[in-house]
């Protein structure tokens, strides 16, 4: 099999889930990154977690590091290894109408869920960030919860001041998934193209705008590096900067093995992170 595919469908943001937050967070810090907002214990709950989180924000799209507590059963069957990304929410413009053409399509959701935050750090503007969530009750993603979300109030979350980071990353560009088996993939592709299609996804502006689909030898190839087994089928991620320079100073800064070819650097963070991280030229 070979596998190398992008599936032109727009995230608005990616979480790690892990059993200490440190694990996942202190990497990105390393590398430059700013924390644009996290959980506090003020916040409402979400499915019924209040665990610590570091939300790195892009102009477009979020990177969010979770420490999962092993009290809550809902995902902790996902942790089989340190970290990884277990979730992943999808854009829509409207996640009620999302939720009714997913109903008639035969997928049994029971409602959507209003989700608040009332985040302390939100730059310079301070109000509740408010979002509507559509989740899926089938895993098209192995280990991987999905679900479609429509923002109610876009202008907190992506404020220019909680998207500055210090080594000049402006975007998350692309995840990067590895899957072992030819008929999976397709299914993979063919089921999140077709609800893609059915939450109206393409239309809408902003979000990480493409996920990539490899096979594990395409992945070894590029990234000169074996995929993480038995955990979070994502092995990669894309940062876009408009000042590569800029970025190179911070990486080499953190220590972490690197390559460098044009408009291109590559860094192996260590393996408990799962993921290799590329910083792009805008």
């Amino acid at each position: 099999m070979t596998l190398d595919r992008r599936l032109p469908i727009k995230t608005d943001h990616l979480t790690v889930l892990s059993q200490s937050l440190g694990f996942s967070a202190n990497v990105f810090f390393d590398l430059g990154f700013v924390r644009g907002g996290g959980r506090t214990a003020l916040d409402e709950k979400v499915m019924e977690m209040t665990a610590p989180t570091v939300r790195f924000v892009f102009d477009n799209a979020y990177l969010e590091c979770v420490q999962f507590p092993p009290e809550i059963g809902e995902f902790y069957h996902y942790l089989t290894t340190p970290v990884g990304i277990h979730i992943m929410a999808l854009l829509t413009p409207d996640a009620e109408t999302t939720l009714e053409r997913f109903r008639a399509a035969g997928l049994e959701i029971d409602d959507l869920e209003r989700v608040t935050r009332r985040n302390v750090d939100y730059g310079e503007k301070q109000a509740a960030v408010t979002f509507d969530l559509v989740p899926l009750p089938e895993e098209i993603i192995p280990r991987t919860h999905i679900a479609f979300l429509s923002h109610e109030t876009h202008e907190l979350m992506y404020q220019p001041t909680r998207c500055a980071h210090v080594n000049e990353v402006t975007r998350l560009v692309e995840a990067v998934l590895c899957c072992d088996d030819g008929e999976k993939a397709a299914r993979m592709e063919a089921e999140l193209t077709r609800l893609a299609a059915l939450a109206d996804n393409g239309a809408c502006e902003g979000g990480m705008e493409q996920l990539r689909l490899m096979d594990p030898d395409s992945f070894r190839a590029e990234f000169s590096l074996s995929p993480a087994i038995g955990g979070s089928p994502f092995a990669a991620l894309v940062f876009g900067t408009p000042s590569l320079e800029e970025t190179r100073r911070r990486v080499v800064l953190a220590g972490y093995p690197m390559a460098e070819e044009a408009g291109r650097i590559r860094v192996w963070p260590p393996a408990h992170l799962g993921l290799v991280l590329d910083f792009v030229q805008l």
